[in-house]
């Protein structure tokens, strides 16, 4: 079996907002600011992940949606079902019950091994950023696993743990300390990957 390792997170280890604008104005991360602790700019150049899964296995993918970054503006987005591998594709009532994704959903969809090459072509040399990336890492780490498929070495930030060092509450709250637009009353992952 090839072990899927590699991944690193990565995120500076003290983050500061620059709030010198005026008091009581939003904080934010403005393109080429730098980190306190950090001796280069802060990326805003990322692909952002979130990962779905049929079940309590890791390796139980059954989607993937993906946002490209560009100096803090989304250029690319992409979203797709996966079969399940074999052994992790039964779908429990309550990951069905949050996603809304059920295994007649996904039978036609592509496997993990058919899918990967297209995931880790959309993520290129990117940093990922997920909110709890421990549970989207895992779930990279263990559909290779259950399909002895090889996983490069790849990066990643936690949102979770940037906004709690951000002093951010919430997804959208982060977002705007960085300066990233969302769009109003619309969930972030499902606003970005929705078509235009």
């Amino acid at each position: 079996m090839v072990r899927a390792t590699g991944i690193q997170s990565t995120w500076p280890a003290d983050i500061t907002p620059d709030r010198s604008e005026s008091p009581g104005t939003a904080a934010r991360l403005t393109v080429g600011s730098r980190v306190a602790g950090d001796a280069c700019d802060v990326p805003l150049d990322f692909t952002a992940i979130d990962f779905e899964t049929a079940n309590s296995s890791s390796a139980s993918a059954c989607s993937v949606g993906l946002v490209r970054v560009r100096d803090g503006e989304v250029v690319a987005s992409d979203g797709w079902l996966i079969r399940p591998p074999s052994g992790h594709d039964r779908f429990f009532d309550i990951n069905v019950s949050i996603h809304g994704i059920t295994a007649d959903a996904v039978e036609s969809a592509p496997g993990w091994v058919a899918q990967l090459p297209r995931l880790l072509d959309f993520i290129g040399d990117d940093v990922l950023v997920a909110h709890n990336a421990g549970f989207d890492m895992a779930v990279l780490r263990r559909a290779c696993e259950a399909t002895d498929a090889a996983l490069p070495a790849l990066r990643s930030v936690c949102s979770v743990d940037a906004a709690r060092r951000a002093g951010a509450h919430d997804l959208v709250e982060l977002a705007m300390l960085l300066g990233v637009r969302v769009p109003e009353h619309a969930p972030i992952g499902a606003s970005l990957l929705s078509p235009a």
